[in-house]
């Protein structure tokens, strides 16, 4: 009956070919202040996946980045995500 509201989200994840910067720039600082737990970002160009955690004064104090194995969301921790599949190899 509505938009989601941030606290609605627990894990976001954008796909990114031509929108790197703005993923890694404006929108993560949105997100981060906004709160949203998990953030990742799918880079299509480079073949890996940012994954950015612990929002806190409006930026992600974690960052890691992964190009093979499975990566579970912190919201769904018994989900294991391939990323050979993810990264589209």
């Amino acid at each position: 009956q509505r938009h989601p509201y941030a606290q609605d989200i627990y894990w976001l994840i954008e796909v990114s070919k031509e929108t790197l910067a703005k993923d890694l720039g404006e929108k993560s600082q949105t997100y981060a202040r906004n709160g949203i737990p998990e953030y990742w970002i799918i880079d299509l160009v480079h073949k890996k996946l940012i994954v950015q955690t612990c929002p806190e004064a409006g930026k992600y104090q974690q960052r890691a980045e992964y190009t093979r194995g499975s990566i579970s969301p912190l919201a769904f921790p018994k989900l294991k995500i391939a990323l050979e599949q993810l990264l589209l190899f």
